[in-house]
């Protein structure tokens, strides 16, 4: 059992953001992070009881969407490119 969580481990970080699916929350966060330099930029529940995260990198432009069972497993839902912060209108217009 050790050896399979370590084989899962290994290829999830030998793959692209869009091919690794689900892993362990701290290992999908250590990916995003130290790979990505992703940072959490916002999160919300969703109604299945799920914790919906988005990932993002104004530098780089990478972003990450995720979705966190109770249980402790984070799901990779999507990931892109040209990812910028927008701030809110003063005007408190929508866009």
């Amino acid at each position: 059992m050790k050896l399979f969580a370590l084989t899962a481990l290994a290829a999830l970080f030998a793959l692209p953001v869009a091919a690794a699916s689900c892993g362990p929350d701290a290992d999908v966060e250590r990916l995003l992070v130290e790979k990505f330099g992703e940072a959490r930029q916002s999160f919300g529940l969703s109604t299945d009881g799920e914790l919906v995260i988005t990932w993002g990198n104004p530098e780089s432009g990478t972003f990450t969407i995720t979705s966190s069972t109770p249980n402790g497993v984070t799901c990779i839902l999507l990931d892109g490119h040209l990812f910028e912060i927008v701030p809110p209108d003063p005007k408190g217009e929508d866009m």
